[in-house]
């Protein structure tokens, strides 16, 4: 699956949806963070343009023995992978992406002050 083909933001947001919970309904998390609020993302030190705050990124909490079974799941979802097992500062956790940095569609950015629809808002950690 490619993220964003009709440039539909809704679409996007859904189908990220749907790939996350299916990691999740694999056995794989718990999800930690997902849509995150401005507040929040400053909070964690997240990127200025993370894809949590327009509701296209999530974190999860896994083993490290599962790692490679998470990303060969994850990607077959059509998601972008970041393993932060070891990365300091961020905890032990996988992050997933709908995008690869930078390729998200500008136009999108001007909805981070009403966030996505549907979405639960992480305010932790």
């Amino acid at each position: 699956m490619t993220f964003g083909e009709d440039r539909s933001y809704s679409n996007t947001v859904a189908a990220f949806g749907a790939a996350v919970d299916a990691l999740s309904k694999a056995g794989f998390g718990p999800i930690t963070s997902r849509l995150r609020t401005a507040t929040v993302n400053a909070r964690v030190r997240g990127a200025a343009r993370s894809q949590h705050l327009l509701g296209l990124a999530a974190d999860f909490a896994i083993q490290r023995a599962q790692v490679d079974a998470f990303t060969r799941a994850a990607r077959a979802q059509g998601l972008v992978v970041v393993n932060e097992m070891n990365r300091p500062g961020h905890g032990a956790h996988m992050h997933v992406q709908a995008f690869r940095a930078g390729q998200v569609p500008e136009a999108w950015w001007g909805r981070l002050s009403t966030g996505a629809q549907g979405v639960q808002i992480s305010e932790g950690p």
